[in-house]
C-alpha cells in the first residue's frame, strides 16, 4: 500500500512549499547538503520537519559546517519519521531523529495556556503546517538544533554554530 500511496502522489518540492513559508534559509541549506530532492521529495514515509526560522539561520551568520557531511548531520537532526503534531508531541517524552539522535520533548519553562513546546534545544513556533499528499508535517522552531558530531567536538565545534544553537536540552542517546 504504501508504495500505491507513494505511485499516486503528485511531483513535490520541499524547497519551494518551504519557500512559501518564509523558510528560506532553511531550504537553501537544505538544497546544498543534497537532502530535498534526494530525500524529503522522495521519501514514501511521513516526516516531522523541526524547519528553523530564517532569524534562527542569521543568528548563525557565516558559521555553518562547510563539511557535506557535518552539515547532512546537523540539517538530518531535524528530521523525524513519522508524522507527530503539536498534540501528539505533548505526549511524547522525545523523538528521535533520522540521524539516531534524541532530543527530549516538554513544556517550555512559563509555557503557561499556550503550551509552548520544546524539541532538544528549540522553541516550537509555529505548529502544524501540514506537506501536501499525507507527506508530513512541519513544525518552525527558534533555533537551529545541534547535532552529537559538533558536540563530541567540544568547544571548537560549538563555537561553529555560534549563538544560533541552545545546546542545552540536547542529550546523548
Amino acid at each position: 500500500a504504501t508504495g500505491t500511496l507513494a505511485a499516486n502522489r503528485a511531483p513535490f518540492s520541499f524547497k519551494t512549499f518551504a519557500e512559501n513559508l518564509g523558510l528560506n534559509k532553511f531550504a537553501s541549506t537544505l538544497m546544498a547538503a543534497n537532502l530535498t530532492e534526494n530525500y524529503i521529495d522522495t521519501c514514501e514515509t511521513p516526516l516531522t520537519i523541526f524547519a528553523p526560522s530564517d532569524e534562527a539561520f542569521t543568528r548563525l551568520g557565516e558559521q555553518l559546517p562547510s563539511n557535506l557531511q557535518i552539515l547532512r548531520e546537523l540539517l538530518c537532526v531535524h528530521l523525524t519519521l513519522g508524522s507527530l503534531s503539536h498534540a501528539e508531541l505533548l505526549n511524547t517524552r522525545s523523538i528521535t531523529t533520522i540521524s539516531q539522535q534524541t532530543h527530549h520533548v516538554l513544556l517550555a519553562e512559563g509555557g503557561g495556556p499556550a503550551r509552548v513546546l520544546q524539541v532538544g534545544s528549540a522553541a516550537l513556533v509555529d505548529c502544524d503546517v501540514m506537506l501536501p499528499d499525507g507527506r508530513g508535517v512541519v513544525h518552525m522552531v527558534d533555533c537551529v538544533m545541534c547535532c552529537l558530531r559538533l558536540l563530541q567536538q567540544g568547544v571548537q565545534g560549538l563555537s561553529v554554530l555560534g549563538r544560533g544553537c541552545r545546546c542545552r536540552g540536547v542529550h546523548r542517546p
